[in-house]
């Protein structure tokens, strides 16, 4: 006990249920209302719903997606109820709490600025895990999830799965930041990711918001797409999808092959490349 008291994180054993309640409630709650409402009760009329309404995950890939999703989701409840249990009992981090400590124009600048933190983090991490090596090894994990449900959020390599969550957490102990603008931003950033996940069709509320089809390509295309949250990164490294190239899971680089004009057979080739799953 002297050992918890010592880093802050006496009474760890109350955040621990709390931060796995919350995560999973999120979660299975979510993730089951999706895959129930569409997977379930519109099976039948995928052409009315679906990203892509000819292709279904296998129900090994569903059972696998949903243990190895939720074992990340363990693993992140493990590590956020440890930073939460630290930070309340007086350990140190750049989270404040009073709006008047810095006042509410750097409160509101503070959010878009955080957004674009990790949405940059997100794309040149992601787009890294898609270097030959890093996708064999690592990501491919993920995109054995061809056609993605809400469970395929989390579900990865947990080796990714703490790279992704680094960034998140240095946020918490490297700028200021007020606490109600950080738990917002990962609270977005959470939904939004299980939507762009889920295969169901849906477009964007928020101008910078893509719709769920830009990263249900990415599942399909595999090497474009990377971004998460917006457009931007992809859009000024030329790694937006385009519909003049060709992509599959062996074209590496995130900008297709050019298909020319007498070239049939290669467009025919690449898209069937394109749909390779293993």
């Amino acid at each position: 006990m002297l050992l918890l008291e010592y880093i802050w994180l006496e009474n760890i054993l109350w955040w621990l249920p709390f931060c796995i309640f919350v995560s999973f409630f999120i979660y299975w709650g979510l993730g089951g209302w999706l895959q129930w409402n569409y997977y379930v009760r519109q099976r039948n009329k995928p052409e009315d719903w679906k990203c892509q309404p000819d292709r279904f995950l296998t129900h090994d890939n569903e059972r696998h997606e949903f243990l190895m999703g939720s074992f990340n989701m363990l693993l992140g409840s493990l590590m956020s109820s440890a930073i939460a249990c630290h930070i309340y009992n007086g350990g140190k981090c750049s989270l404040y709490f009073d709006v008047r400590e810095r006042g509410w124009l750097y409160l509101l600048a503070s959010a878009p600025v955080l957004f674009l933190y990790i949405e940059a983090a997100a794309f040149y991490l992601h787009k890294l895990f898609h270097n030959p090596f890093l996708y064999r090894n690592f990501h491919k994990w993920h995109h054995r999830y061809y056609s993605p449900t809400a469970f395929s959020s989390t579900a990865m390599h947990p080796f990714e799965f703490l790279v992704h969550q680094s960034y998140l957490i240095l946020a918490a102990f490297a700028v200021p930041i007020h606490a109600g603008v950080f738990i917002g931003v990962i609270l977005y950033i959470y939904y939004y990711g299980m939507m762009d996940h889920s295969g169901v069709k849906m477009d964007a509320v928020w101008p910078w918001q893509p719709s769920t089809m830009f990263h249900d390509d990415h599942h399909r295309y595999f090497h474009c797409n990377f971004g998460f949250n917006s457009f931007l990164f992809d859009w000024l490294h030329g790694t937006l999808r385009r519909k003049d190239r060709v992509y599959g899971e062996d074209i590496f680089g995130g900008h297709g092959k050019e298909v020319r004009r007498d070239g049939a057979n290669l467009q025919r080739n690449g898209l069937k490349n394109s749909n390779k799953i293993d």
